[in-house]
């Protein structure tokens, strides 16, 4: 039964009970952030509703951390993210993490303290109103939606239209300044007065006409030498997508930021393109033959487009979106759709159905390339789950040719969840598939061995810097190509790269972990990246959630040092103290492993590392002369 927080017993509610009254009401369980003088009526409000089994501080290290766990959260779970930090400097330091969401469309909600309004222009300690360093201004840039409270009265009605901001057609980050003073005062209203959650649930209308559909569909159909291109905002439709795909036999490409919705081992799927990207992909949307590019959720910006390539940007493209705004980027484009991609796609596919002459038409279908044998059946080193989806957290151990029974035979239903056909290429494929015992690991079999080692579900974040060019060239967890994605946290592989903020998976795995538990998170970050952001680590180990840590270990800064050699320049600012990141994990609290190859990788017993109640660290010292995919 969720608790009544609107009858606070003992307490006159003041504007801060309201706004958590408000943030439960839409079912928000955390607000991420550092505490600090202009923020304890939020705090002290927050820590009533805790008690209460309502909305609870989680206490970051750094307030860029705090964004981060709250873009993390709300991609995990679909639920507003919420992050809150002082005045001043406080508020500063989280404009990063906030632009990060705001570049990737992430509703969140920031709320920062404000200078005491009599002091205004009085020379206040950490000024940040328009008298000093004006944040409201600053926040304008990377929200939304940015203002200041002025007055009591005006909190409530503030503080919803940001909330619905937040979720408006072009979603993304809101803030609102708060003075202290306003934040003790005693609220008017002694229940919320607004039904927030039935405001922001409700879906944009989309007027897709049946003639937009017909005009894609005629487009298709009198093309021989199509593409499908899918954008990170494809997620919704995914499904409908590749069933598209599967039933016209175009092939499937995905950009950078799409790669994560992608399905791997779908019979159509041919990769990425891209930095990083996979040979296959790029060989078919740089084809001189081609003739369309359906583009789906494609923001058309330098990664979209492989640094805004002509084949791309071109009267090829058939741009299908659910946004407008990114249509001013494509204006090259033959056609414009937009509207509800679940509908476009079904609408497509029923016409299809009905055109019997183009079903299995007349693009080339390439043959399999490689059969990635997944041994799903290693017993001590995996943790399974059950035809629910749900953990078994006990699993008995057995050897290969022992005999199964009960739930533990649940997750092996037949040899294509150990024999997956991979439709494309990717580089080194005999360093990916078996680092020929080499005395560092290959950052490539790295990739292959988390792929088969973590369950089905497992949540992977790949931060910014050369970890993400492994992960998205070469991490594949095994899913069946049929399988039907959720609408939150339906990503394989998540980055934050529409801002590319090193440190973003560290703070992101943590808001990760935070919204579902239940699920292990495996977080790829290089070592640069962890001696800026690794004391969020800390948070988790006091939250008693399970984060995997994945330390890419060369030390150095293997972006900057692998495109200094490749331009032919002078190759300097890029090494790293040489630090012992185990003896820091264990430091805070955190289990921590070494490992030097792939031998002691496959050693690790992966299902007691991901039933461990706390975060690990797993130092993997790479290869620090390979150099990444498509450098």
């Amino acid at each position: 039964m969720i608790p009544n927080l609107a009858a606070l017993p003992v307490h006159e509610k003041n504007s801060a009970d309201l706004i958590v009254e408000y943030l439960h009401q839409i079912g928000v369980e955390y607000v991420f952030g550092v505490p600090g003088n202009a923020m304890e009526p939020l705090y002290d409000a927050l820590a009533r509703s805790e008690r209460m089994g309502g909305p609870r501080a989680i206490v970051a290290r750094h307030e860029t951390g705090a964004a981060f766990m709250a873009e993390g959260y709300t991609r995990e779970t679909g639920k507003l993210g919420v992050c809150c930090t002082t005045v001043g400097p406080g508020a500063t330091n989280i404009i990063t993490g906030v632009a990060s969401a705001y570049e990737e469309c992430i509703p969140m909600l920031v709320i920062t303290g404000q200078t005491p309004l009599p002091k205004l222009g009085l020379g206040a300690l950490q000024d940040s109103s328009c008298t000093g360093i004006n944040i409201v201004s600053m926040f304008q840039q990377c929200t939304r939606y940015s203002t200041s409270i002025s007055h009591q009265d005006q909190l409530e009605g503030k503080l919803i239209q940001a909330i619905t901001i937040a979720y408006g057609a072009v979603s993304g980050p809101v803030h609102l300044s708060i003075p202290r003073e306003i934040g003790w005062a005693v609220a008017k209203n002694n229940n919320s007065v607004y039904d927030l959650k039935s405001l922001i649930s409700k879906k944009p209308l989309y007027n897709t006409l049946g003639s937009d559909i017909d005009a894609i569909f005629n487009e298709i159909v009198h093309s021989k030498n199509s593409v499908i291109l899918i954008g990170k905002r494809s997620a919704s439709a995914i499904d409908a997508i590749f069933e598209f795909a599967a039933l016209t036999r175009i092939p499937v490409i995905t950009t950078l930021q799409g790669r994560g919705i992608a399905k791997s081992y779908h019979p159509q799927f041919r990769g990425m393109i891209g930095m990083g990207g996979h040979s296959d992909a790029k060989k078919l949307i740089g084809s001189r033959s081609l003739e369309r590019i359906i583009a789906i959720g494609v923001d058309f910006n330098e990664f979209d487009t492989c640094g805004w390539s002509d084949n791309i940007l071109s009267d090829k493209a058939i741009h299908i979106d659910s946004m407008k705004k990114y249509f001013a980027r494509s204006f090259m484009a033959r056609l414009h759709v937009c509207g509800n991609l679940l509908d476009i796609f079904e609408g497509l596919m029923q016409r299809m159905k009905s055109n019997v002459r183009f079903i299995g038409g007349e693009n080339e279908v390439n043959p399999s390339l490689n059969v990635i044998n997944f041994d799903r059946r290693s017993g001590t080193q995996r943790r399974t789950n059950n035809k629910n989806g749900q953990f078994l957290r006990s699993i008995p151990s057995h050897g290969k040719d022992d005999k199964r029974s009960g739930q533990d035979r649940r997750c092996l239903k037949n040899k294509d969840q150990w024999d997956v056909k991979r439709y494309f290429s990717v580089e080194d494929e005999e360093g990916y598939s078996k680092n020929n015992n080499a005395s560092l690991i290959k950052p490539q079999h790295l990739m292959y061995q988390l792929s088969c080692l973590f369950p089905e579900n497992t949540r992977f974040l790949a931060d910014a810097g050369n970890s993400f060019v492994w992960a998205t060239h070469y991490l594949h967890p095994y899913s069946h190509p049929n399988a039907t994605s959720r609408a939150c946290g339906n990503e394989v592989l998540r980055t934050g790269l529409a801002f590319a903020s090193m440190g973003w998976a560290i703070g992101a795995a943590v808001g990760t972990a935070m919204g579902n538990p239940d699920h292990p998170v495996v977080c790829i970050v290089g070592d640069g990246s962890f001696l800026m952001s690794g004391q969020e680590m800390s948070v988790a180990v006091y939250e008693k959630v399970n984060i995997i840590f994945i330390l890419l270990n060369d030390s150095e800064l293997g972006m900057i040092k692998h495109g200094q050699k490749l331009a032919d320049i002078e190759e300097t600012s890029y090494e790293l103290a040489t630090v012992n990141y185990c003896q820091l994990a264990k430091a805070v609290g955190a289990q921590a492993f070494e490992v030097y190859t792939a031998a002691d990788m496959a050693a690790l017993d992966i299902q007691a590392i991901c039933n461990y109640p706390g975060p690990t660290l797993i130092d993997v010292y790479i290869d620090p002369n390979e150099l990444a995919p498509g450098r």
